[in-house]
């Protein structure tokens, strides 16, 4: 989905559009896909929450095989060899039980995300990184 200001439809505190694209491949009825790249802040850590609510706003998460869309999923396996669902928390952030101070865990991105972000032509890593990065069927 894109999103360029906060969206509390998707249960998140806010989402953060980064880039948008439109591929000259049909994929189900149209003659061309487009996709999103953005980032989102969830409000909690619940099971599902960002997958199952941007599938409830029918822009499901490419490689999500319980609410994303088969069709998408398919054309991302075979034309970029995507197998995995593309959504990865690069960082989180809480309390820490012992000390009652806060904890930040930052993960780097791997070389799958690297073709992502080359498809999209962009870098997140020039703007604020501690977010979570999805991509979705527009």
């Amino acid at each position: 989905c894109w999103l360029s200001r906060p969206y509390p439809g998707a249960g998140c505190r806010s989402g953060t559009f980064l880039a948008q694209i439109e591929l000259p491949f049909p994929v189900g009825r149209y003659a061309t896909t487009r996709y999103s790249l953005m980032k989102a802040n969830p409000h909690t850590g619940r099971m599902h929450q960002i997958r199952r609510h941007f599938a409830h706003l029918s822009h499901p998460l490419v490689g999500d095989t319980i609410y994303g869309d088969g069709a998408h999923n398919r054309f991302f396996r075979e034309k970029y060899e995507m197998r995995q669902l593309l959504l990865r928390a690069h960082s989180l952030e809480f309390m820490n039980p012992m000390s009652g101070g806060p904890m930040k865990i930052q993960a780097h991105w791997r070389g799958d995300w690297h073709r992502i972000f080359d498809l999209f032509g962009v870098c997140p890593f020039s703007q604020a990184t501690d977010s979570n990065a999805t991509v979705g069927n527009v």
